[in-house]
């Protein structure tokens, strides 16, 4: 074979076809990490939108709902509950709007009120209720109730527990009548008006008072000088 002959067929091998000629120069480096993300990215937001719809059709809220009741189902639920990310929602549900409606039809429902008539008989439903009653806002709600009862209804008692933590603040925790500083556990509601002279149980009659002032007060009408 000639050295004409091994040229031109050495070009052809090596001459790129016209196929491949037309092809696109392939992506490389930053390029083809951009593009990769671009496709991840809409990928991902199809497959969220196609799980919301299935979720939300009949279809989907059937499977869910077999779901919920299976022992798998139920088990995962469990333990979401238990979780912090799980308590966290409940908490933000409660105090929601829904959530308040929904725990106020609840409780006036018979299935409710037995739950709760259960619960108060039970020991911790016992010690909660301890709890309560020593704290501040359960001596406001109790003295507010004790005066209303007393007075059968004829005084006007409207003072609430954040009315008086207002008064407390107001008055820094001291005596209204000999400006001792106090620990709460000790300090006593007193009204300026006594009932019996016709005063009222609300919070421009109730002040704090010592157990000393108190008790040297009683029915009396004293005045700062």
């Amino acid at each position: 074979m000639s050295n004409n002959k091994c040229l031109k067929l050495s070009s052809a091998r090596n001459a790129p076809s016209g196929r491949e000629s037309d092809s696109p120069t392939p992506l490389g480096g930053l390029d083809a990490t951009n593009a990769y993300l671009k496709h991840a990215e809409s990928a991902s937001r199809k497959h969220q939108t196609t799980k919301v719809s299935y979720r939300k059709s009949k279809k989907g809220k059937t499977a869910q709902a077999r779901y919920k009741q299976s022992t798998k189902g139920k088990t995962a639920i469990s333990r979401y509950w238990k979780s912090d990310l799980g308590k966290a929602a409940k908490i933000r549900y409660k105090q929601s709007v829904s959530g308040k409606a929904a725990n106020a039809r609840y409780g006036k429902s018979a299935k409710g009120k037995a739950t709760r008539a259960h619960y108060r008989q039970g020991e911790e439903g016992k010690a909660a209720q301890a709890r309560y009653d020593v704290s501040l806002k359960g001596k406001a709600n109790r003295k507010r109730k004790d005066t209303k009862r007393r007075t059968e209804k004829t005084i006007k008692a409207t003072l609430t527990a954040t009315e008086w933590k207002k008064i407390l603040k107001a008055h820094k925790n001291r005596c209204y009548w000999c400006k001792t500083k106090l620990k709460a556990n000790l300090i006593i509601m007193d009204h300026v008006i006594p009932l019996s002279k016709g005063g009222y149980h609300t919070k421009e009659n109730v002040v704090p008072a010592c157990y000393g002032c108190n008790s040297h007060k009683h029915a009396q009408l004293w005045t700062l000088v």
